[in-house]
């Protein structure tokens, strides 16, 4: 339980940290731009999911204000627009993501 506490902080300070990142300085790879922001989110709300399985409310809300975050804070710099399509592939991942972690909480009943 204490492990997966710690990863989904981790991996919530890492979907922030990329928030800032500029665009330009990110990796090259055989995926789209939206693949794996989609995979970040659900590893994060899986995490989340997995770490906090009684609190299905916090569980849900801290992804989804990363999200908010993540869309929010470029668009006050003036270096972004809102993608909805985007802010939709996000929010999927995080549908998905908690999907997954709530499925694998009461199959192997971790909470």
């Amino acid at each position: 339980m204490f492990a997966w506490r710690y990863a989904c902080w981790v991996i919530f300070a890492a979907v922030v940290l990329m928030t800032i990142w500029p665009f330009n300085l990110a990796p090259e790879g055989p995926f789209s731009l939206g693949t794996p922001r989609v995979a970040s989110y659900a590893a994060l709300s899986f995490a989340f999911a997995m770490a906090y399985p009684r609190s299905f409310i916090f569980a849900t809300s801290v992804p989804i204000v990363c999200l908010c975050a993540h869309e929010l804070v470029p668009i006050m710099l003036a270096s972004h627009q809102l993608d909805w399509a985007d802010t939709v592939r996000k929010a999927l991942g995080i549908v998905i993501g908690v999907s997954v972690g709530i499925a694998v909480n009461r199959r192997f009943r971790f909470g």
